[in-house]
């Protein structure tokens, strides 16, 4: 069977005796121990107790009261500390698996060869499996991994793999001081998601499906309505702000109907459409525009283009569209003017959406 340094000797426990001299209570042995249950202790016949009578400090014995004068002392060591220096391998009878501890002098490595090939080796920081050898993994259960320096998986093709194929959600968890998120596959759903919080379902921001398709179900967007018409607003040279009256939907609420104005949430590039019913217009009004205007009033021009023009009765449709990069903060409004004749011009709205303005955020 393996062993540890040199063969294996027989024999008895050892033991050691000293004299008592009716003052000394101290007394020097011959092996150090651990502790006082790692000897037996007998005085003028007398079985000592344990850190009661007498206690043990390496080789030093020292009795709480000083045994009498010609006692004999007797100590069996039942176990002491032995000096493994000399004890550089364990191995097996055949020598081809073994535990080796610097295979040359202050090398300090310690090297575990099985079967007759050097598999694995260890230094002070480091455990290293050698070329084709690897470390079976074991499931792991509410294991924390603490390291300031990270976590680096190496290798021609390192993989990291999270889940069984079981029927189950998988996700890594983000645990941020003021926000968590999550990435994970969504089993219910056959989906990948990314999103607010550790639980899947809640606040999703991106989710991908086995299609490629990709869905953003918070990203900015909107499309807002005209309700009713709005009469004599412009035809003299006046540029009207459309006064937008309800939401087809606003997922942030970014259009504020109060003020009838698209605030910008992020930095970002966004795409603006906005189709615009004109009734009242008179023969000598020739000039007809819309726009986008920030609140700096920059403006976003789209000219009246006569093949896009609807005519029916004194009346225009003008669809007009716009990418527009804008900090966030920044508003956006829809206006329309008309010149060179009266003040008679309607903008048309009902609950059939007339007149609309939309709009998202590119990126």
């Amino acid at each position: 069977m393996p062993y540890i340094g040199n063969d294996i000797q027989f024999g008895e426990l050892t033991s050691q005796t000293f004299t008592g001299d009716g003052s000394t209570v101290a007394f020097t042995m011959g092996y150090s121990v651990a502790n006082t249950t790692s000897i037996l202790v007998t005085s003028g016949n007398v079985v000592q107790e344990p850190t009661v009578a007498y206690t043990v400090a390496g080789t030093t014995l020292t009795f709480t009261s000083a045994p009498e004068d010609d006692d004999t002392i007797h100590v069996r060591f039942l176990g002491r500390v032995v000096d493994v220096a000399n004890a550089a391998i364990l191995q097996d009878s055949d020598q081809d698996t073994k535990i080796q501890v610097e295979e040359s002098a202050d090398e300090d490595t310690i090297r575990f060869d099985i079967a007759g090939a050097e598999d694995f080796t260890m230094t002070a920081n480091t455990f290293t499996a050698s070329s084709g050898s690897t470390i079976a993994a074991q499931a792991l259960t509410a294991t924390t991994i603490g390291s300031s320096a990270g976590v680096t998986i190496t290798g021609t093709t390192p993989t990291l793999t999270i889940g069984d194929a079981g029927a189950e959600d998988t996700k890594i968890v983000f645990d941020g001081n003021a926000q968590d998120y999550r990435i994970g596959l969504d089993d219910g759903t056959d989906t990948l998601e990314v999103g607010l919080g550790a639980a899947h379902g809640t606040t999703p921001h991106m989710i991908f499906d086995a299609n490629g398709l990709i869905r953003t179900p918070l990203q900015c967007s909107f499309c807002v309505i005209l309700g009713s018409t709005q009469s004599n607003v412009t035809g003299d040279n006046t540029r009207y702000t459309v006064p937008f009256t309800s939401a087809e939907w606003d997922v942030n609420s970014d259009f504020d109907l109060t003020n009838n104005k698209f605030v910008c949430p992020v930095d970002g590039t966004y795409h603006f459409t906005a189709g615009i019913a004109l009734a009242g217009i008179a023969t000598d009004q020739t000039f007809l525009d819309a726009f986008f205007f920030d609140e700096t009033d920059n403006w976003y021009q789209h000219n009246l283009d006569v093949g896009n023009v609807f005519n029916a009765s004194n009346g225009y449709y003008l669809m007009i569209s716009a990418t527009i990069k804008k900090a966030a903060g920044t508003d956006i409004i829809a206006q329309v003017q008309i010149a060179n004749g009266s003040k008679v011009v309607d903008v048309v709205g009902a609950s059939y959406p007339y007149t609309w303005m939309s709009g998202f955020l590119v990126g």
